[in-house]
């Protein structure tokens, strides 16, 4: 029920703000499939934007985003296939790429998920 509520909230964000507020207000309930949605709506958010307004929005919330990030990379083993394919792509689709320093961490854990689940990842799982 709490977890439905959360990825309700998250899902019906108009902006990366907002996204980004309503994570700061319930950060103490999110789960790994929360977190994965944190992510790729903020790379649907962001997606398609001009860069400078991407990282414009990042700048303004470094704080949130590390905390999340560090969230993140607490709950990347409890991550099913799906959630670990939609944080990677939020990710990318939001900008915070391999080449920003302190996302490297997050790119090589998600790498080491990922290799160390090897069979465990279906394709269609990775592919939604």
């Amino acid at each position: 029920q709490k977890r439905a509520l959360l990825i309700s909230a998250l899902c019906n964000c108009r902006s990366a703000p907002q996204l980004l507020e309503v994570y700061a207000t319930l950060a103490d309930e999110v789960d790994a499939t929360s977190i994965s949605v944190l992510w790729h709506r903020l790379g649907k958010l962001l997606r398609g934007g001009a860069k400078e307004h991407q990282h414009a929005v990042l700048r303004r919330h470094d704080a949130l985003l590390a905390a999340a990030r560090d969230q993140t990379l607490r709950l990347l083993p409890q991550m099913p296939a799906r959630n670990l394919s939609n944080t990677a792509h939020g990710l990318a689709s939001a900008g915070l790429s391999f080449s920003m320093d302190e996302w490297r961490v997050v790119w090589a854990a998600v790498a080491a998920q990922t290799a160390a689940r090897g069979g465990d990842l279906a394709a269609q799982g990775l592919a939604n």
